[in-house]
């Protein structure tokens, strides 16, 4: 509100009768005081006092804004002690975000976890940016590649994901089995655009794999993924996605192909009971040995 502060002025010397007063409440100087009435009368067009001897008398109109105030002021108090209240408990809503395969992994755990709280309820969205901490749409991200630098973001390494090349047996029998890197001609590959991301082995796809066999592409994970399950293409998998879906592997390496895989909060929600609670879920998660062995590299402290 543009003259909230004059409005407050004009609140202060109605309920004091003084600018003396009301000066003192605010913790303003007398002359700031006057120029806030002169400026709300000159803005409304109204008298908002009758000035005498004995000090100021509202009119009206002064009550008025006096009362709209005081109603603003309570409803701020409500806001801010509901808030309070939310923050410390493991209730209300927790809003995740994540590429649809991250979000496969870890729903399942977050899922068990809740279980056992049922106040405590878990949205996880896939189409959203990280940049949705900003506005509170979003209370954890958990993203793949460089670790955000953002100075209000809190950032915790979750470990490394391993990748692999991958195909299915169907696409295996129907065009052979690659023997190595130099093997590759004449496949067809599902791949990310060329002005995607270049984390780990996206990067090396796009180095190494000539642009004509890269027949399907997309900047979404998940659509490259299935994919690579129909038999359509050559594509790179999160090793335990693979192992799960029965791929035939290319090419996996120990150490080629790692992403870094961080979960993100904003730190004005960092400290919420419900987030706290979220992040140890998470964190939990990559440490049972399902992840340890395919997901996180090294171990998480």
């Amino acid at each position: 509100m543009d003259r909230w502060f004059q409005i407050r002025t004009i609140a202060a010397i109605a309920r004091h009768g003084t600018v003396s007063a009301a000066a003192r409440e605010l913790q303003l100087h007398r002359a700031t005081v006057l120029r806030h009435v002169d400026l709300m009368e000159d803005s409304l067009g109204v008298r908002l006092f009758l000035r005498h001897a004995r000090g100021y008398t509202p009119t009206p109109a002064a009550l008025e804004l006096a009362s709209v105030v005081q109603r603003a002021q309570s409803d701020i108090a409500k806001i801010v002690t509901a808030e309070q209240i939310d923050q410390g408990s493991v209730s209300g809503r927790v809003t995740i975000t994540a590429t649809s395969l991250m979000a496969q992994t870890f729903m399942p755990y977050l899922a068990a976890e809740v279980s056992d709280t049922p106040s405590l309820y878990i949205h996880c969205l896939t189409g959203v940016g990280i940049e949705a901490l900003e506005d509170g749409k979003v209370d954890i991200a958990i993203r793949i590649g460089q670790k955000p630098k953002i100075p209000e973001y809190v950032v915790q390494s979750l470990g490394e994901i391993r990748f692999g090349l991958y195909g299915s047996p169907a696409y295996i029998s129907r065009n052979g089995h690659p023997k190595d890197v130099h093997d590759l001609e004449g496949h067809i590959f599902a791949g990310p655009l060329n002005d995607g991301p270049r984390v780990g082995p996206l990067a090396w796809l796009l180095d190494n794999v000539p642009d004509a066999q890269f027949q399907l592409r997309s900047d979404d994970a998940q659509v490259l993924s299935t994919l690579v399950f129909d038999g359509q293409a050559l594509g790179t998998i999160p090793t335990y996605v693979a192992d799960k879906a029965g791929l035939v592997s290319v090419i996996v390496e120990a150490g080629l192909w790692t992403a870094p895989l961080w979960a993100v909060t904003h730190r004005d929600a960092h400290r919420s009971k419900r987030v706290q609670f979220c992040l140890s879920a998470i964190k939990d998660a990559v440490k049972q040995r399902s992840f340890m062995d395919d997901l996180a590299v090294e171990p998480i402290g």
